[in-house]
């Protein structure tokens, strides 16, 4: 059976987002869906010192709100990943609700309140809770299991929800050119999407399988 190294093995250990716990004090952008005018919206509640003509620069898309730090961008699947790649470096992204804000359901990964979500029958089969369980022993940031968890339940939704562990290098591969061609992802999100499938091979899978 063909080695799935080959496919992953191109330094993602290294990439920004996918290691321990970020650096104390980094400042943090709120995210949160809503609906305006009967469309689906991500909004954006920048903090005061993040560089608004910067956020502009990496998000083109956003509309903004008149005098205020509140951006809304259209909605499309797995924003969370996609807003952590494009402000990598900049702030850490959150699905949480501003401090003093209630909770809100968030649109991928787990409720911020701690309560369950439920879930259609169009949506990913539930995550192996070991994936959360060992993301969290080895001090992973709430940020980036969300980002981690985005992308697998994204991985399990585009092979028709088969469980994980029947997962072999020929799906991965697919998944990964089905990104990176008809997705035309960048290779900041590309390499997130490898990290997340990476972590469940390796550090859940038992017995564990190099990838």
């Amino acid at each position: 059976m063909t080695d799935t190294k080959n496919i992953m093995n191109d330094g993602t250990h290294d990439i920004p987002g996918t290691q321990p716990e970020q650096a104390a004090g980094r400042m943090t952008i709120y995210c949160e869906p809503i609906t305006h005018l009967g469309r689906k919206w991500i909004k954006l509640d920048i903090a005061d010192e993040i560089s608004l003509a910067e956020i502009k620069k990496r998000l083109p898309s956003l509309h903004w709100r008149a005098g205020s730090h509140e951006g809304l961008m259209p909605w499309r699947d797995n924003w969370l990943a996609f807003l952590q790649a494009k402000l990598d470096g900049l702030a850490e992204v959150s699905d949480s609700p501003p401090p003093g804000r209630r909770a809100r359901r968030s649109a991928d990964g787990p409720r911020t309140d701690g309560r369950k979500r439920r879930r259609s029958s169009s949506q990913s089969p539930a995550l192996p809770p070991e994936y959360l369980e060992q993301l969290r022993q080895r001090n992973y940031s709430e940020a980036t299991i969300r980002v981690y968890v985005s992308h697998f339940n994204l991985l399990l939704a585009h092979t028709g929800h088969r469980p994980p562990q029947e997962l072999g290098p020929a799906e991965i591969k697919a998944y990964l050119e089905y990104l990176s061609g008809e997705k035309g992802v960048s290779g900041s999100y590309r390499n997130q999407a490898m990290s997340a499938i990476k972590f469940y091979f390796e550090q859940v899978l038992t017995p564990a399988r190099e990838i």
